[in-house]
């Protein structure tokens, strides 16, 4: 797959991109979706692939659209095991926020007992 990409990258590495004309308004850019496609299997971000292929970012999303592309991934987890997961990931955060809590806390008490100490050196 990696290899496709390079050589489509090749075609159109060197070259400005080719515009649509004959039509009004702004030039449309043409983006094959193969290569669009690849550089985002591969992991590309918008801004790689606008520099890439010598284009906007909007028009790299606007590609994307029109291709029906997207950078997001989706599993196909079942709704059991999402709520599994979903249980862990509560039960995690609240230890966390147990342990935070009881950590703030024993700071504070220090801190009270250092500035009681200083106190009683001071006036005492």
């Amino acid at each position: 797959m990696i290899w496709s990409l390079r050589i489509e990258c090749t075609k159109f590495g060197g070259e400005a991109p080719k515009k649509r004309e004959g039509t009004c308004g702004a030039p449309i850019f043409f983006i094959p979706q193969s290569v669009l496609g690849h550089l985002l299997q591969e992991g590309f971000t918008i801004k790689e692939i606008s520099s890439i292929s010598s284009v906007s970012e909007s028009m790299v999303y606007w590609r994307m659209r029109q291709y029906g592309l997207s950078k997001f991934k989706f599993t196909d987890i079942s709704d059991k095991d999402l709520d599994a997961e979903s249980e862990n990931v509560t039960v995690e955060f609240s230890l966390l926020w147990r342990k935070l809590y009881q950590a703030n806390s024993l700071s504070k008490r220090r801190k009270g007992a250092e500035d009681e100490n200083e106190r009683q050196h001071r006036y005492g």
